[in-house]
C-alpha cells in the first residue's frame, strides 16, 4: 500500500510472474499449429528450429516429439476449459 500511496502505482515486485507461465507461448503455438493441420514435425520446427529438430527428431528418447505432444495436449486441455482449474 505504501508503494501505491507514494507513486500511485503497484510495485511489480509484488506480483512475480508464474514460473509455469513461461510454457504458455509454446503451448499456444503448438495448439495453433495443430488446429491448422500442421504435422507434429512442422510444429516442432516452428517451436525449436529446423536444425534442432533434424538432429533430435529420430533420437531414441523421443524428447522433441514428446514435448510437442505434451504441448498440444496441454493446449487442448486449456482450450476445453482447463484454464479454469489450474495455471499452465
Amino acid at each position: 500500500m505504501n508503494a501505491i500511496y507514494a507513486s500511485g502505482r503497484l510495485a511489480a515486485a509484488g506480483f512475480p510472474p508464474e514460473p509455469r507461465g513461461q510454457r504458455l507461448p509454446i503451448v499456444l503455438q503448438a495448439l495453433d499449429g495443430s488446429l491448422a493441420g500442421a504435422s507434429h514435425q512442422e510444429i516442432a520446427i516452428a517451436l525449436f528450429g529446423r536444425r534442432r529438430v533434424e538432429e533430435g527428431w529420430s533420437h531414441p528418447g523421443n524428447h522433441i516429439r514428446d514435448q510437442v505432444r505434451r504441448a498440444i495436449q496441454r493446449g487442448r486441455y486449456l482450450m476445453g476449459g482447463g484454464y479454469r482449474q489450474s495455471i499452465v
